[in-house]
């Protein structure tokens, strides 16, 4: 149910999110993950909102979203999705944390988030 009304919400990700966070399992969780993800991928513009749902909620779809806008995405983008990743606190993180760490070439808005990793 909460993963049909992330699919189908207006802008209430964020609460939709830390629910499915608490109350689903696993599954609906990656399911809710991947449906934020194709939500975002449909936006002109991204909203801040749906960023912080994405790194609230997490899973595998979301993380290597937020990757692939973290390392190659415009810089706006980029800064955001490090925000988005530091809503999560999940071990799959640290990885790219400590590549984006060890890159003095990363961008800065990005290096400037970083240090709350």
């Amino acid at each position: 149910m909460l993963v049909r009304l992330l699919q189908g919400s207006q802008g209430a990700y964020k609460g939709l999110a830390e629910l499915l966070l608490k109350v689903g399992d696993e599954a609906a969780r990656d399911q809710g993950g991947a449906a934020l993800v194709r939500r975002a991928a449909a936006e002109k513009e991204i909203p801040n909102d749906l960023w912080i749902a994405m790194g609230t909620l997490g899973g595998q779809n979301v993380m290597d979203f937020l990757t692939q806008k973290l390392l190659k995405g415009p810089p706006a983008e980029a800064a955001l999705a490090a925000k988005a990743l530091q809503q999560a606190r999940y071990p799959s993180v640290l990885p790219l944390a400590l590549k984006i760490a060890a890159d003095p070439k990363a961008n800065n808005l990005v290096q400037m988030r970083r240090s709350a990793w």
